[in-house]
């Protein structure tokens, strides 16, 4: 009798549940990590615009006179105001 090559499908299904297994163990891992780059690339780019706002208000006081209470407002919906020389 000849010897058949190949996998029984016992061995299939076997490799089959131990790759589902490292897909639910390492889904949640790779989600986690997508959302915290968004949040610092989101805390980034807000960083940006502070410190690109607080440059225009230094330009700004060299060459003219800055208004009190000019404000930026943020994409979520925050302010930063100009008081009596800072952002708040």
């Amino acid at each position: 009798m000849k010897k058949e090559k190949g996998f029984t499908l016992i061995e299939l299904l076997a490799v089959i549940v131990i790759l589902a297994v490292i897909a639910l163990i390492a889904t949640p891992l790779i989600m986690g990590t997508i959302t915290k780059a968004k949040k610092n690339a989101f805390k980034d780019t807000a960083f940006g615009i502070l410190k690109a706002a607080e440059n225009y208000v230094a330009e700004k006081m060299l060459e003219e006179d800055v208004y009190s209470g000019e404000e930026i407002i943020l994409p979520d919906s925050r302010r930063l105001k100009y008081k009596g020389g800072d952002l708040k």
